[in-house]
């Protein structure tokens, strides 16, 4: 799979881009794991990232996702990885929607009618308020979780450093 070279304008643009993405990524996952760590089972959240799309933790995925794709400085990479999170995450959100459904019945179905399910919307936005309580236990493992996307990034980086100076073989070509 031809990247579209290591150190040209194209593969650098494309890096920096998925930089940001990642970053955006990781941090959009954070800001959404402050309202819902330790609550998930339990309450409805409807405020914050969760007033803007009903899976926030979901879409801030798919961008960290599709960035980390394009730290291989090629289009097919994260053209696969957007696909593939899509593939699996169609299924992933309907369940959620039904087991909510069930928990939360009615004030879920006006949730539903206000709140697109993962394109982002502003205008429904609606403050978390002065302050958050937050459970430290299921926010701290929810941080781990968001490392993935740094260690991947670095890691691809890495990699990419390490073939470029002839220490590092591979069938297939990354950057």
């Amino acid at each position: 799979m031809p990247g579209l070279g290591y150190d040209s304008i194209s593969g650098r643009t494309l890096y920096a881009v998925g930089a940001i993405l990642a970053i955006i990524g990781s941090t959009g996952r954070t800001w959404c794991l402050v309202p819902i760590a330790g609550r998930k089972d339990k309450q409805l959240m409807t405020d914050g990232p969760y007033s803007i799309c009903r899976n926030p933790l979901y879409l801030f995925s798919l961008i960290g996702t599709v960035g980390v794709g394009l730290a291989t400085r090629t289009v097919t990479v994260p053209g696969v990885a957007f696909a593939s999170f899509l593939i699996y995450y169609v299924g992933v959100i309907r369940s959620e929607q039904n087991r909510l459904a069930e928990t939360h019945g009615g004030a879920f179905k006006a949730y539903v009618a206000e709140v697109n399910a993962l394109f982002p919307s502003f205008r429904t936005y609606r403050s978390l308020g002065e302050t958050q309580e937050v459970y430290v236990r299921p926010f701290l493992k929810g941080l781990v979780d968001n490392g993935w996307f740094i260690v991947a990034f670095v890691g691809l980086q890495v990699i990419g450093e390490m073939r470029v100076h002839g220490m590092f073989f591979s069938w297939w070509t990354l950057p």
